[in-house]
């Protein structure tokens, strides 16, 4: 189960949350219209990374692909949003001007 400042800290604006079952949630981007599952995971089976993230790029697509593990849900919310940087802005990363 995600805690309540987990689910706060997904609910700021930036996201809509789809959906949470048991130890996943699933988000919206408002930017980019993406989606994201966080799964949380026992620490034995991951150890350091206790997120799971899975992404797809529209709500219609049947299945979310392995995007990366991630410490904490804000780690997880770091990793999304750069994403959506990235979606957002090409030309930044292209150029090599990461700001």
């Amino acid at each position: 189960m995600f805690y309540t400042k987990e689910r706060n800290l997904l609910s700021d604006g930036y996201f809509t949350i789809l959906r949470e079952i048991d130890n996943c949630i699933i988000v919206r981007s408002k930017n980019t219209g993406h989606c994201w599952l966080l799964q949380k995971m026992p620490a034995e089976v991951i150890g350091w990374a206790r997120i799971k993230i899975g992404h797809k790029h529209t709500i219609k697509t049947a299945h979310f692909h392995d995007h990366a593990k991630a410490r904490n849900v804000e780690c997880a919310i770091k990793m999304i949003k750069d994403h959506d940087d990235y979606v957002l802005h090409p030309e930044k990363y292209k150029t090599g001007t990461f700001n």
